[in-house]
């Protein structure tokens, strides 16, 4: 085989190679375009009607989710939209020394001292404030559970798992 014999097998290649690659994301892109989310069809029977509510979620988020589907009443919006803003201020508060914790940690990374000890001390401080967030949004949504009277409580505890969901940050590309 001489030289443009290979060169010309080469190419051929590369051209088949990118048909393939356009045709297969022409049928990812067109699949998404219909709505035909593999996840959703593969719910089992009995979340459907999770499913459903979550299928109309308000595009405000959570707290307009949480009010729609327990019809509060004016005085319990009222009281929680203050829950709500506290505990925004106080997942502020924690995000914010999340950050600055994460950011020493990745500044010691670079130090050539890196002491095991202090790292170790480091990410442990970092992980008692992830546990505070927790405990935080528990103790947010027990709360917002007592403003309930017990039929939106019954629903409140229908609900929550989506809500969860909602405030749930999504998962960034790659991971």
């Amino acid at each position: 085989m001489n030289y443009f014999d290979k060169n010309k097998i080469i190419g051929i290649s590369v051209v088949l190679l990118i048909l393939i690659n356009l045709i297969l994301l022409s049928y990812i892109w067109k699949e998404r375009g219909n709505g035909n989310n593999a996840d959703i069809n593969r719910m089992p029977p009995d979340r459907s009607q999770k499913n459903e509510r979550m299928k109309r979620a308000p595009e405000n988020g959570p707290k307009e989710f949480i009010i729609k589907e327990l019809s509060l009443s004016d005085s319990q919006i009222k009281e929680y939209g203050k829950l709500v803003d506290e505990h925004r201020a106080n997942m502020r508060n924690i995000n914010d020394e999340l950050r600055d914790s994460r950011q020493k940690l990745w500044n010691a990374f670079s130090k050539s001292e890196n002491d095991t000890t202090v790292v170790l001390k480091m990410t442990s401080d970092i992980g008692e404030m992830e546990k505070q967030k927790e405990l935080i949004t528990y103790g947010h949504f027990q709360k917002v559970r007592n403003l309930c009277d017990e039929a939106q409580k019954k629903k409140f505890d229908d609900i929550i798992e989506e809500v969860i969901k909602m405030m749930s940050p999504k998962p960034s590309p790659g991971r």
